[in-house]
C-alpha cells in the first residue's frame, strides 16, 4: 500500500504539462540527484527535406534513453519521456 501511494505521488509530481517531458526530467534529476540531463545528437539520416534525428539523454554520465524524431526537439522530448519512465519505474539509478 505504501509503495503504491509513493508511485502515485511520483507520477503526479512529474506528470508533464502539455507533454513537456524535458522539463519534467530536469525537475526529477535536480530533485533526486542534483544534476541535469545532457542531450547528445548521435545521428541523423534521410534526405535534407526529410531528416530523422537520433538523440541520447544522459544523467550523471549514464546513457538512459535514445529516441528518434523529425525534429531535434521532438527526439529530445521523446528521449526525456523514455528516461523519465525508466527512472520513475526504478529500473535505473543515475
Amino acid at each position: 500500500m505504501r509503495r503504491e501511494l509513493l508511485e502515485v505521488q511520483t507520477e503526479r509530481a512529474f506528470a508533464p504539462a502539455g507533454d513537456d517531458y524535458k522539463s519534467s526530467l530536469q525537475e526529477w534529476t535536480q530533485q533526486h540527484c542534483r544534476c541535469v540531463p545532457v542531450y547528445h545528437r548521435v545521428g541523423q539520416s534521410g534526405p535534407d527535406h526529410d531528416r530523422i534525428f537520433t538523440v541520447r539523454v544522459e544523467v550523471n554520465g549514464r546513457a538512459l534513453a535514445e529516441a528518434r524524431g523529425r525534429r531535434i526537439k521532438q527526439a529530445e522530448n521523446e528521449a526525456a519521456r523514455l528516461a523519465l519512465e525508466c527512472l520513475t519505474a526504478g529500473e535505473a539509478r543515475p
